[in-house]
């Protein structure tokens, strides 16, 4: 296992830990997910841990940490919480969680980062993965 899988996994299971327990505190405004959401949620994270670290970036490792703490967190709490995926952050309208910030912003960084290494590395764009 690389540095970067070690460094992906890690953030992705700090994130995880305080999303539970936020969620553990305050489970409030849940909703329910089904069968396909675990299986999505489930791929996802499979997918990120599997394949971000194969790009050689460190910058890369912990935005797809942030984006598997997402998904991890949300399919961990819709086995947890059979009543429904706790939103015990309340903006106005909006309720959500840590793990849905993670999955935001670790899409974002994600797309953001593969465009910067992308631009400083054309080289690598053309060597098989």
């Amino acid at each position: 296992m690389s540095d970067r899988h070690r460094l992906l996994i890690a953030v992705a299971l700090v994130l995880t830990a305080v999303d539970l327990g936020q969620k553990a505190s305050a489970p409030v405004y849940g909703h329910p997910r089904g069968v396909i959401y675990l299986i999505g949620a489930a791929a996802l994270t499979i997918l990120l841990v599997l394949f971000v670290p194969r790009v050689p970036s460190r910058p890369l490792a912990v935005a797809g940490g942030v984006g598997a703490a997402g998904a991890f967190g949300n399919f961990i709490s819709a086995l947890a919480w059979r009543g429904g995926i706790p939103n015990p952050i309340v903006a106005g309208a909006v309720a959500f969680n840590v793990a849905d910030l993670c999955a935001v912003g670790g899409a974002i960084a994600l797309v953001l980062g593969c465009a910067l290494f992308a631009v400083r590395n054309p080289a690598l764009l053309r060597q098989p993965i």
